[in-house]
């Protein structure tokens, strides 16, 4: 049997009959009669309990579908796939988006995905395929052309002179949410094929600028493309983060052209880069142009990711190097949408935590970036930590309906104190860990970090939370 799927952009269905037009829509409720191994088409249709099907049967042929659907203004409810097997592929590019592709083969096969979303939300369906781009549509089958706007709310767009609306121009993007195991600087291969356990989707891996540009504007990917063979090898997606910040004095992760005034030292103890600077912007941009020319195509590089956004200087070293709220609040922008530009079909993870002297600039920018459907989370999963609870958090509820969001299991959060009694446990456990990441900051991609024991001893590392993985290998 030959099957995949695929979010990516549409639907489509059968060629012959006639063709009803997006004005005279048929009913949506209802299945439609059809016998898989014999009326080969693609079948959508709303079940009494609003939840949406849709069934590309194979007629005892081959045939594909490329498809999605996208909602108007809110999220869609839910989206799994229906009747498929272990390489089929559903993705959600963002909250109000799902896109798929299906392929079945001979017999009596039929693939299938479900939707659902609020009762008022209006919902467009596109896609192409072997069929064509006709879709039957509810009890009667009627045969329809896509994009179709299923319940006639204009979701669609705007009719260019004819019954099709426009179809959504936003390029599909690769979307493998779930369980990463963020490695360490220090881990390897042996470390990496440690971390392929189940529910386990891919690896966060660290390499730093310098390793990346050893020279001004020579590269070097050899050890992303080592250890990207590695994560296709075992089935697992890569995220890149660059690093270009270190948490020791005398390590400098930034190439050598930058190092005499664009890496500063700041004040906890380490170095980096003078983000805010044009400069290093720019620097930034041939880096991510450079990277994404190379892997954006790769179906298993999942995306690229930025350290956290608090630096930690001095005022002395902000005054002389002329640092402003308002020269980072749009250096990030300019790195961000840069890097979508040049990754346009992979995620990037922008790691928000502080931005000093005027911390409202993390909501600007999110704000700016969420069109661009930038991943927008923290290093940290603290529950208790009143800063973050102050600060970051809320934006996790602001924009859970409008960007992809993650959340980071660092050092810290394996040994996380409850702040109140009343808890079994002294500190909060991995289940609890994950329900609060899934639950009350609504991650669709969460990061454990590779911690290797516990520190103290009664505290938890990563290897407690592969049950908790293993249990709960999607967020739904």
């Amino acid at each position: 049997m030959f099957r995949t799927v695929f979010l990516t952009a549409a639907l489509m269905l059968l060629t012959t009959t006639t063709v009803v037009s997006q004005a005279a829509a048929p009913a949506v409720t209802g299945r439609p009669n059809f016998i898989a191994g014999k009326d080969a088409a693609v079948y959508v249709w709303r079940e009494a309990n609003g939840m949406w099907r849709l069934r590309l049967a194979s007629g005892s042929a081959t045939h594909t579908f490329q498809g999605g659907v996208s909602v108007e203004k809110v999220a869609l409810t839910s989206a799994t796939l229906a009747n498929t097997e272990a390489d089929d592929v559903l993705r959600r590019s963002y909250p109000g988006q799902a896109e798929f592709e299906l392929h079945v083969g001979g017999n009596d096969y039929l693939d299938g995905v479900d939707f659902s979303a609020p009762a008022d939300a209006g919902l467009c369906l596109w896609g192409w395929g072997s069929l064509g781009k006709t879709v039957r549509v509810g009890p009667s089958g009627a045969l329809m052309t896509l994009p179709i706007d299923l319940l006639g709310t204009g979701a669609c767009g705007k009719s260019n002179g004819s019954t099709v609306p426009v179809t959504p121009a936003k390029p599909a993007m690769k979307y493998h949410p779930g369980h990463y195991i963020a490695l360490n600087d220090w881990d390897g291969p042996v470390q990496m094929i440690e971390a392929v356990q189940p529910g386990v989707q891919g690896f966060l891996k660290r390499y730093t600028w310098l390793s990346l540009e050893p020279q001004f504007g020579v590269y070097d990917f050899s050890q992303i493309q080592t250890d990207l063979v590695l994560a296709r090898d075992h089935g697992m997606q890569l995220v890149v983060m660059i690093e270009d910040k270190s948490f020791d004095p005398s390590v400098r992760l930034t190439p050598r052209y930058l190092w005499e005034s664009n890496t500063l030292p700041y004040l906890d103890g380490g170095q980096v880069a003078k983000r805010w600077a044009p400069w290093v912007v720019e620097r930034m941009a041939a880096l991510t142009q450079a990277m994404g020319a190379r892997f954006d195509s790769d179906p298993s590089f999942e995306g690229v990711a930025f350290q956290e956004s608090a630096m930690g200087f001095s005022d002395a070293v902000k005054k002389q190097y002329g640092y402003t709220p308002e020269k980072y609040r749009d250096a990030i922008i300019s790195v961000l949408t840069n890097t979508r530009k040049h990754f346009p079909t992979s995620q990037v993870f922008w790691f928000q935590n502080y931005l000093e002297g005027a911390q409202a600039y993390i909501g600007t920018i999110a704000a700016t970036v969420a069109p661009l459907r930038i991943a927008m989370g923290g290093p940290d999963i603290l529950p208790d930590s009143v800063p973050l609870n102050y600060h970051n958090y809320p934006y996790y509820e602001q924009y859970k309906d409008k960007m992809t969001l993650f959340g980071s299991i660092q050092y810290d959060s394996y040994k996380h104190l409850h702040a109140t009694a009343g808890y079994a446990t002294k500190y909060w456990t991995m289940p609890e860990m994950f329900r609060y990441s899934r639950d009350k900051l609504h991650v669709k991609y969460l990061f454990w970090t590779r911690k290797p024991k516990p520190d103290p001893a009664d505290s938890y590392d990563w290897t407690q939370a592969l049950p908790v993985i293993k249990s709960n290998p999607t967020f739904n």
